[in-house]
């Protein structure tokens, strides 16, 4: 007996067109109802059973030629059932995605990827903007360390004073000596600017603009010409009035010699 890993889907088809004629299910020269699909679909012990059930058709007609009797065919095999009755499960073919179902799926894929490029977005700048804070209470929390341990020094090397809950009772000579001197040549002639409670950089771009004391600064500033410092803007230049009038409270005026 043939197996059925040695016969030919095609040939198998035929083979059962033949039988089915011999059987009556068909007609002779009419297509046969099982399509060569189906016969691919059946696994090997299915299609060895169809292939010897067609043998013996074939044998059977062949004797009842010789021998003028009445054939007996063998029953249908299940398998061949389930293929007449239409019972069999189409082969699953993969679906091949037309162009316009590809941009519309890529197209809700964009949607969705920008809405969660838009929640991170804004995930990122609130864990900024509580890290900008956190660190504004971290430095602030550390000055107030460092001036603690600048007292505490202070208070082991014997110079503490305590504050005292009543005004002090400074001699008129000590106050006056605290006051800003109005006398003598101005200190801001000599006074670098870098001596201004700005940051490092604005100090050295005014000396780049040859702005180096104090007393330069007060000129360009009543010239208007910080304006035209390259890097001072707005902000930086009232930071930096801001710096000259607290230096001045601090130095006197005096008098220019």
């Amino acid at each position: 007996m043939t197996t059925a890993t040695a016969i030919e889907t095609t040939e198998l088809h035929k083979g059962l067109a033949t039988a089915l004629v011999s059987v009556g299910k068909i007609e002779d020269g009419e297509t046969s109802p099982v399509e060569l699909e189906q016969l691919e679909a059946l696994d090997e012990e299915q299609q060895c059973e169809l292939s010897n059930w067609i043998d013996h058709v074939s044998a059977e007609s062949f004797a009842v030629g010789e021998e003028g009797r009445e054939p007996e065919y063998p029953d249908l095999p299940d398998c061949l059932c389930d293929l007449l009755a239409g019972e069999t499960e189409e082969p699953e073919r993969p679906k091949v995605e037309t162009r316009e179902e590809a941009v519309k799926r890529l197209e809700s894929e964009m949607g969705q990827r920008l809405e969660a490029l838009q929640d991170a977005t804004d995930a990122h700048t609130a864990a900024a903007e509580e890290a900008k804070a956190a660190k504004k209470y971290m430095e602030a929390a550390q000055n107030r360390l460092n001036s603690t341990c600048v007292e505490l020094n202070n208070a082991l090397n014997g110079n503490w004073q305590p504050a005292l809950p009543f005004p002090s009772e400074d001699s008129e000579e000590e106050q006056q000596a605290e006051e800003p001197s109005t006398s003598g040549k101005d200190p801001a002639i000599t006074a670098a600017v870098s001596e201004l409670d700005i940051t490092p950089s604005q100090a050295q771009k005014l000396e780049d603009a040859d702005i180096a004391t104090v007393k330069e600064l007060e000129e360009a500033m009543n010239a208007d010409r910080l304006r035209k410092v390259k890097g001072i803007g707005a902000a930086a230049i009232d930071k930096i009035s801001d710096a000259v009038v607290a230096w001045r409270n601090t130095n006197g005026y005096g008098s220019e010699e």
